[in-house]
């Protein structure tokens, strides 16, 4: 328990516990948000450099962890959430 297996996850308890599900939804939900982007732009207006990137860069990032079923899904998905 703990860190250790929260960010390893040996048994693989976390991914088939409900994370997997709750993490491949939050990565879907990504692709409004960089939808959403685009539409600011084609109505002419300015997304902000942090959004512009962060929507960019989030996908490929989140993709990665549910890919790879990775247990440190958890923590992106809250600090992302805040």
């Amino acid at each position: 328990y703990g860190w250790d297996a929260t960010y390893c996850d040996p048994l693989g308890s976390l991914w088939s516990g409900g994370l997997g599900v709750w993490s491949t939804i939050f990565y879907l939900s990504k692709y409004w948000e960089f939808f959403d982007t685009w539409i600011l732009v084609l109505k002419g207006k300015d997304p902000s450099f942090l959004q512009v990137y962060h929507h960019a860069g989030v996908i490929f990032i989140f993709w990665g962890g549910v890919v790879t079923q990775g247990p440190w899904m958890v923590y992106a998905v809250l600090f992302n959430s805040v």
